[in-house]
Formats: C-alpha cells, structure tokens, sequence
C-alpha cells in the first residue's frame, strides 16, 4: 500500500470516528471498520486500475485516449485504440490482471 493511499486511510478513519459517518437513506451511522473497510475497497479498485493500465500498455496498446475504471475488481475500459487487434488486446491484458474479476470492454477504434 503506498503512502498517499495509507494517509487516505488514516485520514477517513479519523472523520468517521470524529464526525460519525452517516449512511445514505439509513440514517445510521458507518462504523470505523466499515469506513476502513470501504477506503481499503477504494485503494484496491486504484492499484488495480493501475496495474490494468501497466499490462495494457505492456502488451502494446496504445493507451493515449485510453480509461481504465475498476470497481470490485470488474475493469471498464472506455476510449479509442488505432485498430481492432489493440481492442481485443487490451481486453485480453485486463483480464489477465490478478484481481479483476471480468472487463468490460467499451473500445472504439479510432478514424
């Protein structure tokens, strides 16, 4: 974990101890463990974003107008690529990243 995203920890944990962290619509509030919980889910879904991104350049994609968006270990990938082989290749890359879970691919290719 690196530091920026420990201090992200640190940091919501003290707001929800201090201000208690109110759920919406419920009304009640998150305990400390749940808000830890959620900054760590949050910290996960950016490493693996990151590491989506990594692969799929590595695998020779060009990822100039290309996102990567992770949620639970599902991958989104959204933008252009020069042509359709990089398409499936970074579909292919993603979902050879440790941790995801499933991609969906929402590559166009560019004109």
């Amino acid at each position: 974990m690196s530091i920026r995203a420990l201090k992200v920890c640190v940091g919501t944990l003290v707001l929800a101890t201090t201000f208690g962290v109110w759920a919406q619509g419920g009304g009640e509030p998150i305990s400390p463990e749940a808000a830890s919980a959620l900054v760590a889910s949050k910290a996960k879904d950016k490493q693996l974003a990151s590491d989506v991104t990594a692969a799929v350049t590595g695998a020779g994609v060009n990822g100039s107008k290309l996102k990567v968006r992770t949620y639970h270990g599902v991958v989104t990938l959204k933008g252009s690529v020069p042509s359709a082989d990089q398409v499936q290749a970074a579909s292919t890359a993603a979902a050879n990243v440790q941790g995801v879970t499933a991609v969906k691919n929402k590559l166009s290719v560019r004109k």
